[in-house]
């Protein structure tokens, strides 16, 4: 990958973030890599640098530039019309390269100067934040590049049973239970941080059904408190006696929801594997699946304490678990 004259065919590519929790004040931070051919500059943002989004304290910039032999094809086609896309496979790799680079070495500053701050470094992009260049000097921004994330929220309604529901346990001392206080944590880990969302989540799992099985089954809280526990799916799915609690579903004895237990092993296999270092990158889709498969549990351990209103907040496929509710509400029938 050569000019005619024999020159190497470089581009050079400049990554930049603004951080969160800078705390070291004036000190620029910079550190080269012969071998990746990069150079990494952390520093303190100041009012000059780019004015979205609006400066906070304990601002960061952190720049990675870097310097890639590219084929002859790619180089004559950033040279004749001065643009060059992210959706190139090259430009879309190297874009990843710089990116992991950047977090690696944040991760390695961050743990040699025992300096505080969240897990995930970065509070966002800065506008034309990957740039280009054919000689290191005159940058342009790479085309196509689009940073975003949506999060949909569906309302909760509040109905005049939620009144009753008050107006009967608010005088009492009926509370959340801890479970869904956890799921709570890990929800607002989902995105930034999912290793530690998937493993708070899982937990919450553990807890809210141990809690459960200890109050609707007191003679084996002492099982559960004092020996290690099997498997939370084995006791779901083999070792729990869900037929003590005398309840039935429109003439069905009660389980838990198929969907449910093949969610929930999967997300304790990924929580073992997250805690034994055996589990790399894992994305804020995966995070969200174990959340929901946690809630799903929870509420359904709600509703097997008499909470009938818990059922209606299973997801879609939950509810798929009871094909003989035929309409809504649910008839619940105590056993004799």
């Amino acid at each position: 990958m050569t000019t005619p004259g024999g020159q190497p065919n470089k581009i050079y590519f400049e990554l930049r973030y603004i951080t969160t929790d800078f705390d070291f004040k004036d000190k620029q931070i910079s550190i080269s890599d012969p071998q990746k051919k990069m150079t990494f500059l952390l520093r303190e943002r100041v009012p000059g640098d780019a004015p979205f989004p609006a400066l906070e304290t304990f601002d960061g910039v952190v720049t990675v530039t870097c310097e890639r032999e590219v084929t002859d094809r790619l180089r004559q086609e950033a040279t004749s019309s001065g643009r060059l896309s992210i959706k190139k496979e090259a430009v879309h790799r190297v874009c990843n390269d710089m990116y992991s680079h950047m977090l690696r070495t944040i991760r390695l500053i961050r743990w040699r100067a025992n300096s505080e701050g969240k897990p995930h470094p970065i509070r966002s992009a800065l506008d034309g934040g990957f740039r280009w260049s054919l000689d290191g000097g005159d940058w342009k921004p790479v085309e196509d590049c689009v940073h975003f994330r949506i999060s949909v929220h569906v309302n909760s309604v509040w109905s005049d049973e939620g009144d009753k529901f008050l107006v009967t346990e608010a005088p009492g001392e009926l509370d959340e239970p801890l479970g869904h206080e956890l799921l709570r944590e890990a929800w607002t880990n989902r995105a930034e941080n999912p290793r530690s969302s998937i493993v708070l989540a899982a937990a919450a799992a553990e807890v809210g059904f141990k809690q459960f099985a200890s109050k609707v089954l007191p003679d084996s809280a002492w099982i559960l408190e004092s020996v290690q526990s099997p498997p939370l799916v084995k006791m779901l799915k083999d070792l729990f006696p869900w037929s003590r609690l005398n309840v039935q579903i429109n003439g069905q004895n009660l389980t838990p929801p198929d969907s449910v237990t093949t969610a929930l092993e999967k997300a304790v296999h990924l929580r073992n594997d997250i805690v034994h270092g055996r589990a790399g990158n894992v994305n804020g889709k995966t995070a969200m699946s174990v959340w929901v498969a946690v809630r799903d549990l929870l509420y359904f351990l709600d509703f097997a304490q008499g909470h009938q209103w818990a059922l209606y907040h299973l997801s879609g496929e939950a509810r798929k678990h009871f094909p003989q509710v035929i309409s809504w509400p649910l008839r619940v029938d105590p056993l004799a």
